[in-house]
């Protein structure tokens, strides 16, 4: 009896405390490796920060970079919201509003100080 308490117990311990913490996508534009994280998380209708990393292939940041942000709606073929990210010690960062519960497909676009401009393409639902 006590232990299927106790086993009750952190299975609903761990499911509320599961759903707080954002789990990173990560992808690649070219010889790069994305990560983008958001908050709140799961994203919600309303203001979200997402926020992004962007390394090169010896895994070292990418500072300095021009990095864009642009959500669609793949299921309605509509555009979303259209934000450029600011950079603070290697990490960027911009909020977007987004207004539906749908999947939604962000691609993040990245040109670097020197070199072509590339693009990262992450799929999430709201």
């Amino acid at each position: 009896m006590k232990k299927s308490l106790v086993w009750m117990l952190s299975l609903i311990w761990f499911a509320l405390i599961g759903n707080t913490f954002a789990a990173p996508m990560v992808g690649n534009a070219a010889d790069y490796q994305v990560t983008v994280s958001v908050s709140p998380f799961p994203p919600r209708i309303g203001d979200n920060v997402f926020s992004i990393t962007v390394k090169d292939k010896y895994g070292k940041p990418l500072n300095h970079a021009d990095v864009k942000l642009s959500f669609f709606m793949p299921s309605m073929g509509m555009s979303g919201p259209k934000v450029n990210a600011q950079e603070s010690k290697g990490t960027y960062a911009a909020k977007a509003t987004l207004a539906m519960h749908t999947d939604w497909q962000l691609l993040v676009s990245i040109k670097p100080k020197t070199g072509k401009k590339v693009t990262a393409n992450f799929n999430f639902k709201v």
